[in-house]
């Protein structure tokens, strides 16, 4: 086997005893997704193990998904048809994705599906940014595929101030610190009548 890279490169080869058993994303790997309230969105994907996707039946089946995200810079455009953004930035294999993005949450089990659709909500989503967002499949056998990737923006007008994040604690902490300085400017005054006296 030989590779020609015009750049330094990484490549990882999988060799595949009985192709039956590597994971085949539902739909063609195809992701969508909706806003799901106040800087949230809910990915949505077509299950990988539909009816006849491992062959022989219970070869293998899948164990778990990885939802990865990567807050894309405004430089950012998808160059190319076959790679996902760019040859530097590759968004649409396992490595790729190892290597660009960060995985979110924890591992989404086969059993949060429902009629062959998996869906997972990402919260603090920042307002008019554009986000990268991917989906590993993982078998028992131990083989990853990945999605086809979807680029998301939010347009919904960023609304916080800085009361929304005000807690007891935080009230707590303020009634402290202004009780402080009020004692120490009243022992002050006290002390410097009592001097001039």
């Amino acid at each position: 086997i030989s590779v020609y890279a015009t750049d330094n490169s990484a490549y990882t080869l999988t060799v595949l005893a009985d192709i039956g058993a590597f994971p085949r994303p539902g739909r063609q790997g195809r992701i969508s997704s909706t806003i799901a309230g106040d800087r949230a969105l809910e990915v949505s994907w077509d299950s990988a193990a539909p009816a006849g996707a491992f062959v022989p039946v219970g070869v293998s089946g899948i164990r778990d998904y990885y939802l990865y995200s990567s807050l894309l810079l405004p430089f950012d455009k998808k160059t190319n048809e076959a790679v996902f953004m760019s040859p530097a930035k590759v968004m649409n294999s396992v490595c790729g994705l190892e290597r660009n993005a960060v995985r979110y949450g924890n591992a989404i089990t086969p059993s949060v599906c429902q009629n062959g659709v998996c869906r997972a909500v990402i919260k603090g989503v920042v307002p008019r940014r554009r986000y990268m967002l991917n989906i590993i499949a993982s078998s028992h056998r131990g083989f990853n595929s990945t999605y086809s990737g979807i680029i998301v923006s939010s347009d919904w007008p960023d609304t916080r101030s800085a009361m929304d994040d005000w807690s007891d604690a935080t009230t707590s902490l303020v009634g402290a610190i202004c009780g402080t300085i009020f004692g120490i400017l009243v022992i002050g005054y006290l002390w410097i009548v009592k001097l001039y006296n």
